[in-house]
């Protein structure tokens, strides 16, 4: 059964620099083992099967009371990224002298901000960070995204679609069971002003907690599936309210669902794998986007829906693929295919026959970074429909991903134990982060701890190690020696790396590689490589996520509990 555990702040604790933090809360979750028999999967079919025990997890945290300044992270206050410092007359100078094969991944951020602001797709200068609560409008009602993104071939309706299937009434075979607890509608009705909600997804079970801080409860709901298990889930940011939360979860039949869990009504796309039969791995919105999400299929293909389109049919564009026929990332079907925009998938695109372990977009540009089961990590710049380049991890399959808040060095955890820091700006490791005995599950900046110049992240693993860490970009100084062999700075101790230039500096034309064609950054033997030590470490049982959110940190168990760690 279900349980919820109110702990002593005595019990658990542990300390950094700015103070203690207590473990509050320990919900227990039973789960239902996924059975082959009681599936759909070919016994004949050579698809890797994607990871079956590992929970996932995501946060809602909706404050409808408070004012934009007291929900920003640290980060937005008055550090903003060298993207966002960079005026718009050093863009419209950049942008003359650009050629429109260079891959200047600077540019490329540069262009697409002046793009958008100049068609009028987002209104605010701020950054959204995914899994946190960006800064909302005067109004407190939408949340605005630095980085928006929609393509004007895709048409919107003036008349917004809404999960109109009731999953408390649905007489479908998919659903084995949903489990409402009756005072979550009480409270929701009660239009309390802050309200927490902690998704998650385990085997055949999708769970969402109610907290309501001022009711001083707890409520754990739950859909249980009859024929596949849930592998992936995600909530949008952006569309967020206390009346509705859009939240799209995909499954190991590669069906995807639209659930909102105020109305607790749905939507059924990719039925009968339609448009791809292949499990999904990975699920996210698109940032700043109301109705696009991004599926990471188990062949490596990445296809982008769209929720107000419920008719999914795929035929694919012979013209395309004949073009990328020699190319690892090939556009089966394009965003800007005009005239096949009235079902979904509105893009298809087929990376490779790897699995994808999982997918982070960057807050400040339109690109997004995709892990690897074969250890590599592929770069994809999704608003021009390019590949950017591909890392390597030092040995064994990649497990994890995330970006920083400005979108300057991404974090991946992976099955060599280490946690990697490399630099989007600069396309190299920055450090191997040594702490973990086992494979590395989750990684993620915390964004309340991050500024310009100073970075805090935390990470955990199957050895039920939480582990946090701090680098700072200020003691990353440039190697003079450039490697021009394999395209990388040697770093020659822990204090030697890359630093972004500053922020009221233009960033010259050939600064970065210009070549159309995807970098491609082999892997780097460990002496050749700075490492990192945790200034934190707590052991408890194997640990699937983190999450950092403004006032707690969410850490899941590998299959049955949920924490919440108080901040000081």
């Amino acid at each position: 059964m279900d349980a919820i555990e109110p702990l002593s702040e005595q019990e658990h604790r542990f300390s950094l620099e700015e103070g203690v933090y207590c473990l509050k809360k320990h919900f227990v979750l039973h789960s239902v083992s996924y059975s082959l028999k009681n599936g759909v999967t070919d016994p004949l079919s050579v698809d890797i099967k994607p990871i079956t025990n590992k929970m996932e997890i995501s946060v809602v945290d909706i404050k409808q009371d408070k004012c934009a300044s007291q929900i920003r992270p640290l980060f937005e206050h008055k550090n903003r990224s060298i993207k966002d410092e960079l005026s718009l007359d050093q863009a419209k100078s950049s942008v003359s002298s650009i050629s429109p094969n260079e891959t200047d991944l600077v540019k490329d951020a540069l262009l697409e901000s002046k793009d958008m602001n100049d068609c009028g797709l987002f209104s605010s200068n701020r950054v959204s960070f995914a899994g946190n609560t960006p800064e909302t409008s005067k109004d407190n009602s939408t949340v605005k995204s630095y980085y928006s993104f929609h393509p004007k071939s895709i048409s919107v309706p003036a008349k917004k679609l809404k999960p109109k299937n009731s999953i408390l009434k649905t007489s479908s075979s998919f659903i084995s069971k949903v489990i409402l607890h009756d005072d979550m509608t009480k409270c929701l009705a009660s239009k309390t002003s802050d309200i927490i909600y902690i998704f998650s997804n385990v085997e055949k079970v999708f769970n969402w907690i109610g907290i309501f801080p001022e009711a001083k409860k707890e409520f754990i709901s739950k859909i249980i599936f009859s024929k596949a298990y849930v592998t992936c889930h995600d909530e949008n940011q952006y569309t967020q309210s206390a009346g509705q939360i859009d939240t799209v979860f995909g499954l190991s039949t590669s069906d995807i669902i639209w659930f909102d869990p105020i109305s607790t009504k749905y939507i059924h796309f990719n039925k009968q794998g339609v448009v791809n039969s292949s499990p999904i791995n990975c699920i996210k919105w698109m940032p700043g986007t109301e109705d696009l999400f991004m599926a990471a299929h188990n062949d490596g293909s990445l296809i982008i829906y769209n929720k107000e389109k419920e008719k999914c049919y795929f035929v694919q564009d012979e013209s395309l693929m004949e073009r990328s026929d020699s190319c690892p990332f090939k556009v089966l079907k394009s965003l800007y295919d005009t005239e096949n925009q009235r079902h979904n998938p509105i893009s298809y695109w087929q990376l490779y026959k790897h699995s994808p372990t999982s997918l982070s977009f960057s807050p400040a540009s339109c690109h997004v970074a995709v892990s690897f089961s074969n250890g590599t990590l592929k770069l994809i710049d999704y608003k021009n429909e390019r590949h950017i380049g591909t890392y390597h991890s030092w040995y064994g399959g990649l497990t994890c991903v995330s970006w920083s808040p400005d979108g300057q060095y991404i974090l991946t955890g992976g099955e060599d134990d280490l946690v990697t820091i490399w630099s989007f700006l600069d396309r190299t490791i920055v450090y191997r982060c040594q702490g973990h005995q086992s494979w590395v599950n989750s990684v993620s900046f915390d964004p309340w701890k991050c500024n310009k110049s100073h970075y805090r992240f935390g990470s955990v693993g199957e050895d039920g190690r939480l582990l946090f860490w701090e680098f700072s970009a200020d003691s990353l100084n440039k190697s003079e020696d450039f490697n021009q062999s394999n395209g990388h700075f040697p770093l020659k101790n822990k204090h030697e790396s890359i630093k972004a230039p500053p922020a009221d500096t233009e960033i010259p034309c050939n600064s970065l590689h210009t070549s159309s064609d995807p970098f491609n950054h082999a892997p780097m033997p460990p002496a050749s490589v700075s490492t990192l030590s945790p200034i934190m470490v707590l052991s408890d049982k194997s640990l699937a996520g983190i999450i950092f959110c403004e006032n707690f940190i969410a850490i899941s168990g590998k299959k049955d509990f949920i924490q919440i760690w108080n901040r000081p």
